[in-house]
């Protein structure tokens, strides 16, 4: 029973540095944030819902209709802007965040990798869904092949970081990359040609400033 309890016990570090512990229940993580909003929708009427004061929350979470957007539809709307049509997204939240999608395409390694920087640095700036994760863990079937990145979430919550796509690419501030290889020499012109025309310009969420 103490293995148990132990094992299940999730350390986060926040955006100020604080360090809050708790424990998975049914490995779902009810943390006051993305994970425990997602539950918290879902309920029937006259439950924790109806105690939640949506002005506390971040507006960009609130489509047009504010209507909730889940993490699975915001790592949807980010695979399908950087990548165009994959097939599925699965996201999973608790100490890790995984972000799970098959991609096939023609585009080269060098192409994917850059465009794969660009969405993380896309992601930080949500960090209501990030917050309760420790690791942000990208899993990419690319064309039938695994690729993995494993990023430290304090590098992209942080505000004393300057998020550069090169920072991941080059696999700095404990960055890995798994199951693919590059010219890393190529990667920076293919990222200042996106940036000069303006490829990825905007935010996948529409109410985010």
């Amino acid at each position: 029973v103490l293995q148990d309890f132990y094992e299940n016990v999730v350390k986060v570090e926040g955006l100020n540095g604080q360090v809050d512990y708790f424990v998975n229940e049914d490995n779902k993580n009810y943390y006051l944030s993305a994970s425990y909003l997602e539950t918290m929708i879902q309920l029937a009427d006259k439950t924790e819902k109806d105690y939640l004061d949506k002005t506390k929350f971040p507006d960009y979470i609130w489509d047009n209709d504010g209507e909730y957007i889940s993490i699975e539809d915001l790592d949807t709307m980010l695979a399908e802007k950087y990548f165009g049509e994959v097939n599925g997204t699965i996201f999973e939240t608790g100490s890790q965040y995984h972000f799970i999608f098959n991609l096939d395409t023609n585009m080269s390694d060098e192409e994917f990798i850059v465009r794969l920087s660009m969405l993380i640095i896309e992601l930080s700036n949500y960090d209501f869904y990030t917050i309760d994760s420790s690791e942000l863990h990208i899993y990419v079937l690319l064309n039938d092949s695994p690729v993995e990145i494993t990023i430290r979430m304090m590098l992209l919550i942080e505000d004393n970081f300057n998020l550069q796509p090169q920072l991941f690419w080059s696999e700095l501030m404990d960055t890995t990359i798994k199951g693919i290889t590059y010219n890393e020499n190529e990667l920076q012109s293919i990222y200042d040609g996106y940036v000069t025309n303006e490829t990825f310009n905007g935010y996948v969420l529409p109410n985010y400033k």
